[in-house]
């Protein structure tokens, strides 16, 4: 059986990822995934090691038993997006492919030139960057701005001699913008004032991740009143970025549904594209949001109608 090609893939039932130890030659078992885990197949024998494994043939070592390398292919060599940590690691191995299904991968088919990725990082991280498109294949990945965060970073960290003309554009626009001031936050703001600048000006389309979001905590921290920074320090309450860009499209939605406590941020909502699990889904405002979403998009139109700001 040939490897699975290039591709998104969920597992289908209990697998073990292996990789060659060089020192023996043997296969061993790094992690166990769960159903539905997230892998990448790269395809094309990327690694010296990712070509003609055969899981059933086993042999014994002084530390147990492994199975081995033999000359049926019946493995995928994959990226476990499931490993993935808020470091950024990633773990490769083999999968047995009768434990693979291909799942569904709306990100890169709707991803185009310009266009930028809000959520988690844990989230986006396959596509942007981290994984080069050599080995993920993604279209992303080769972007230079593909999250909004290189703007925020390239404008706070680099002197203004060395931006080029996106980031110039960027801080010019914000620096007109009332709503886009300078916070303690600064960051946050300058995420929550992309939405309106990489939609309506410039007329790119954004895509959510919704995976790792507590819904719940996005609604409970509309009325958390704190300057404490984006992480939780376990140290009182805290906003994260995330949630406040959340709240920001839940508030604009209200705004075009004309409804008590909406604001007019001009961001376009037509261009924000929403995902769970690398799967295109509704917005929390739309019928058939996945979760708890509705209830989190009651809930906050709710409390902004009672507390208008």
């Amino acid at each position: 059986m040939p490897e699975l090609s290039r591709g998104l893939y969920r597992i289908t039932g209990t697998a073990n990822l292996r990789h060659k130890r060089v020192s023996t030659g043997v296969y061993k078992v790094l992690r166990v995934l769960s159903i539905d885990d997230l892998v990448y197949s790269v395809g094309g024998n990327p690694h010296r090691h990712a070509s003609y494994f055969d899981g059933n043939a086993k042999a014994g070592t002084p530390e147990g038993e492994f199975k081995v390398g033999g000359w049926r292919n019946e493995h995928t060599w994959v990226i476990a997006l499931s490993t993935l940590e808020l470091d950024g690691t990633v773990t490769h191995g083999w999968v047995e492919n009768g434990k693979m299904a291909p799942a569904q991968n709306d990100v890169d088919q709707a991803f185009l030139t310009g266009d930028v990725l809000y959520g988690r990082s844990e989230a986006r991280e396959p596509w942007t960057g981290r994984l080069t498109r050599e080995d993920f294949g993604s279209s992303v990945a080769d972007e230079r701005y593909n999250i909004i965060d290189s703007l925020n970073n390239a404008i706070l960290t680099r002197p203004k001699e060395r931006w080029d003309q996106d980031v110039q554009a960027f801080a010019d626009w914000l620096s007109k913008e009332k709503q886009c001031k300078a916070t303690s936050i600064m960051i946050r703001q300058m995420c929550k004032c992309g939405l309106t600048y990489m939609t309506s000006v410039q007329q790119k389309a954004v895509h959510f991740m919704l995976d790792g979001l507590d819904a719940g905590r996005v609604v409970r921290e509309a009325g958390v009143k704190t300057q404490l920074g984006v992480q939780d320090m376990n140290d009182g309450p805290v906003k994260y970025c995330t949630g406040a860009e959340m709240r920001r499209l839940m508030r604009q939605r209200m705004w075009d549904d004309q409804l008590q406590g909406g604001k007019d941020y001009r961001i376009d909502l037509q261009r924000v594209n929403f995902y769970l699990a690398s799967a295109r889904v509704p917005a929390p405002w739309e019928s058939g949001a996945p979760g708890a979403w509705p209830t989190a998009w009651r809930q906050y139109s709710s409390y902004k109608s009672e507390n208008r700001l």
